[in-house]
């Protein structure tokens, strides 16, 4: 019995003929498509080693900056401790009063417990609260 091909028939549904042209079009396909795959991920490794430079340059950068941060005179706590408040409350009351002796004697002293407290700070926030950033 003769089998009806679409070209002879209209109404007969197309079967799939494996020959060897058609095995070279899968095997020419399977290869194109393993060359896609393997530039796809040439392209990733690559844009992630640029993404990754580019991320620890940042990191460094931050880190030289928040030690140029630490370091500089100007470094102070946000907040002065009460000890050195009140000194410097009295310096001012004395020198209103004009005691000018014991305002310098106070501003002396404020300002040695003003160095200590800065020296503290620089201290607590490279030894203690920055360590995350090293690690």
């Amino acid at each position: 019995m003769h089998r009806p091909t679409p070209d002879t028939d209209p109404r007969a549904k197309p079967y799939i003929r494996y020959d060897h042209q058609s095995q070279a079009r899968r095997d020419a396909f399977d290869r194109e498509w393993t060359a896609n795959v393997a530039a796809f991920r040439h392209q990733r490794d690559r844009v992630e080693g640029n993404m990754r430079t580019r991320h620890e340059n940042q990191v460094e950068a931050l880190r030289k900056e928040l030690e140029t941060a630490l370091d500089a005179p100007d470094a102070r706590p946000a907040k002065w401790t009460p000890q050195l408040v009140d000194m410097r409350r009295q310096q001012k009351r004395a020198v209103r009063e004009r005691k000018f002796g014991e305002a310098l004697d106070l501003l002396k002293s404020a300002e040695e417990r003003e160095a200590e407290e800065v020296e503290w700070h620089r201290r607590k926030m490279k030894d203690g609260e920055l360590l995350f950033i090293w690690d």
